[in-house]
């Protein structure tokens, strides 16, 4: 505490002095430029978050897609199951049905 008093002290002393305009244009012009480098990480920060909500409803996009594509592959082949094994069931009913037919 008492190295950082008298730090204070001599700064006190330094912008005291006649040449303290100039220290203190140029500690308004450092302040300011920290002050835009803020606003700058702030913007940036503030623009992923605005990317991460976006990648976020694109993940729910896919993922709603990705079901209904899962949901159409699976209607789209019990289709082309019903057509290849359509004509052999029915083959196999008539001749079972003509074999009843012919033992009774």
């Amino acid at each position: 505490f008492i190295k950082f008093d008298t730090f204070m002290q001599r700064t006190k002393k330094v912008y005291a002095e006649n040449r303290s305009n100039r220290n203190i244009d140029k500690l308004k012009g450092d302040l300011h430029d920290v002050q835009q480098i803020f606003r700058s990480n702030i913007e940036e920060i503030l623009g992923r978050g605005d990317r991460l909500e976006t990648m976020s409803e694109y993940g729910k996009k896919l993922r709603q897609e990705s079901k209904n594509f899962q949901n159409q592959a699976v209607y789209h082949n019990r289709i082309a199951a019903l057509k290849a094994y359509a004509p052999l069931v029915a083959v196999a009913l008539v001749i079972a049905f003509v074999l009843w037919w012919k033992l009774h």
